[in-house]
């Protein structure tokens, strides 16, 4: 039997008659409630009930039911905020570093050989100082320390290693995250000018010979020789030495004649305005006591500035003709003498016999008004000169016979006055 399928219209429902009982729909679709026949259908009392209470057993109804309105939106019309950020408008935390060189000052000098101190303070906003990497390093050297610091951040270490030139030294700090921190301070280190040894003849260097003197070739610089009436000098024309402390060193040889050698021999260091006033003082220079280098005084009466060291042999006493002065003592001496007179003994000692053609090491060094002078390495003068202050000039040697005579020789001049980075 074929059922004719009723459709009733109302608002959101459809109502389908089944084909035969029991029958399903198949695929996706709305729900379908079966009615078994016979089975009446409760009535809805609800006044939303989109159902009918009158349909009859056995037919299907499908309910088109409107989709349940969406959850919602807790976002809505608003955007999520962001995620936080910790260091919002603050940069993490960095270390601030300090590295500072307390010693040495800068552009200090240092005599090659000398110990030079380095003294320095470092820090580290974050980091204990015991934890910090420290390096010292030259310029011209390279690395020289990398002392670690003291728990107050000190840092500190000598050397005297350093080699002669100008430096820049830098003390550089390092933390663990590796953020570094320098300072940097220059110094020189100097050397001595190089002795004058006179192991080459003196012809076209800055030495000057006059009157009897000469280079002998067995490397030092002769007077006089061991000849009768003898005066000669030799003097550096090219170096002028300037005013202020002055260490002067030199070796000393004379004899065979003991006890009746003459007359003896000076280092003299002349303030002369130019050569033509040296030479012209050197050419007056009486012999015999006068040693080459007497033109004041009683020996003349040029004014003179002028520093000499004497090494006597004969005694002079003063008679007017030959002799101008009586020295202070008989035996061999070693004088300090000014202005070009050899009677002016501002200092003196007497020194055991020297006339035994033996080198004798004579050391000189004046500090303000106050000079020193070894014989051997022995002191044998150690005094003040009341208002005297070395002032520099033309530096030689002079040296003279009379009746009686010695060879008179200097050799290894060495000048100590201002030591010069290269």
């Amino acid at each position: 039997m074929t059922h004719t399928p009723r459709m009733t219209l109302g608002t959101g429902v459809v109502l389908l008659a089944a084909l035969g009982c029991g029958g399903t729909t198949e695929g996706p679709g709305p729900t379908v409630d079966v009615v078994e026949p016979d089975t009446p259908i409760a009535e809805d009392t609800s006044t939303d009930s989109l159902v009918p209470s009158d349909i009859p057993a056995g037919e299907v109804v499908v309910v088109d039911a409107a989709p349940p309105p969406p959850e919602p939106d807790i976002w809505e019309d608003t955007a999520p905020p962001p995620e936080l950020d910790i260091w919002e408008d603050t940069a993490p935390p960095t270390s601030v570093m300090s590295a500072v060189i307390e010693e040495p000052a800068p552009d200090q000098v240092f005599e090659v050989g000398t110990p030079v101190v380095f003294k320095g303070v470092v820090s580290d906003s974050l980091v204990a100082p015991e934890l910090l990497s420290i390096e010292w390093a030259s310029a011209v050297d390279g690395v020289l320390d990398t002392t670690v610091p003291e728990a107050d951040g000190s840092v500190s270490f000598s050397t005297d290693t350093l080699s002669t030139g100008p430096h820049a030294i830098t003390l550089t700090v390092t933390n663990p995250s590796g953020q570094t921190q320098a300072a940097a301070v220059t110094l020189g280190i100097c050397e001595w000018a190089s002795p004058e040894k006179f192991d080459i003849n003196l012809s076209g260097t800055q030495w000057q010979t006059y009157g009897d003197a000469y280079w002998d070739p067995g490397g030092w610089l002769e007077m006089t020789g061991n000849v009768k009436g003898k005066k000669g000098a030799i003097f550096n024309t090219v170096d002028y030495l300037t005013p202020g402390d002055i260490t002067l060193s030199f070796k000393i040889q004379t004899g065979p004649n003991v006890g009746t050698g003459a007359d003896g021999f000076a280092l003299s260091v002349f303030r002369a305005e130019d050569i033509t006033e040296l030479e012209s003082w050197i050419a007056a220079a009486h012999s015999g006591g006068g040693l080459g280098y007497g033109i004041s005084g009683n020996y003349g009466p040029v004014v003179a500035e002028a520093f000499h060291v004497e090494i006597d042999t004969w005694h002079n006493v003063y008679n007017g003709n030959s002799e101008f002065h009586t020295d202070p003592t008989p035996e061999n001496h070693i004088a300090i003498t000014l202005n070009g007179d050899p009677g002016n003994h501002v200092l003196w000692a007497a020194v055991p016999n020297i006339e035994d053609m033996q080198w004798h090491d004579v050391t000189v060094v004046v500090v303000g008004s106050h000079v020193t002078v070894t014989l051997d390495g022995n002191s044998i003068i150690d005094e003040t000169v009341p208002d005297f202050l070395f002032r520099g000039g033309y530096i030689g040697f002079t040296g003279t016979t009379g009746y009686y005579t010695n060879y008179h020789r200097f050799d290894d001049l060495q000048i100590l006055q201002e030591c010069l980075v290269p």
